[in-house]
Order: structure tokens, then sequence, then C-alpha cells
């Protein structure tokens, strides 16, 4: 998908976009970033963020943990949800009304370091 926004049109880039969150000065910024990544680094970052293997046996943290979600994905997150629970199960889940993947950070980013930064200070 990432090479379809890569070489395809504004017009079809724009189509996964939510007009409403997303303006056309953002979608045309999006197109340009995508410009400047090579075929290499978009199949690495696709590769490693969905390769990767776990240890078998993972340490208790002596951290705070918070998974940030959108309500808007809550349903495409739900066995990413299931195995944090599991694996973390003192991890406080927020959901952000009105986002979806990744929104907290790309449209809200003052609120994304606020809440980053309470987190871990």
């Amino acid at each position: 998908m990432t090479i379809m926004g890569k070489y395809g049109s504004v017009k079809m880039l724009s189509s996964v976009f939510d007009p409403d969150k997303y303006s056309d000065e953002d979608i045309l910024y999006v197109k340009e970033v995508l410009r400047s990544l090579s075929l290499k680094t978009i199949w690495k970052g696709f590769y490693e963020a969905n390769n990767y293997s776990l240890p078998s046996k993972i340490s208790k943290p002596e951290c705070r943990i918070q998974y940030w979600y959108g309500d808007e994905e809550k349903d495409a997150r739900g066995w990413d949800i299931e195995f944090v629970k599991n694996i973390f199960p003192e991890t406080e889940f927020v959901e952000n009304t009105g986002q979806n993947h990744a929104e907290f950070f790309t449209l809200h980013p003052e609120q994304f370091c606020d809440a980053l930064n309470e987190l871990i200070m």
C-alpha cells in the first residue's frame, strides 16, 4: 500500500485519508514524504514492523505501560490488545475518542507529547 501511495496519484492517495481530518495540504505533504522514500526503505519498514520474534520468556517491566489506540481502530487492534493484556496484564489501555491508527501522533502532536511526558516523568 505504501508503494502504491508513492507511485499513485494524489487523488488515489487522498482516498485513504479521512477528508474531515486531513486537508489537501496534509495529503500533499504525505505524498512528498512518500516520494522521498526508496523502495528498499519502504520494504525494510514493512518487514521490520511485521517480522520479528519475541523471547519465550518476557520479564515483568519495572515501569508503567500504556497502550494507546483510537476508538476507530479498536476492532483492527483487537488481536494486539488481547496479546498485550496477556503478556503485560498491568497495562493501562487508553482509548482516544474519534481517532484511527496513529492519529494521536499525526493529528494531535501537542497532546501526544503531553501524554508521553506525563507517562515518562
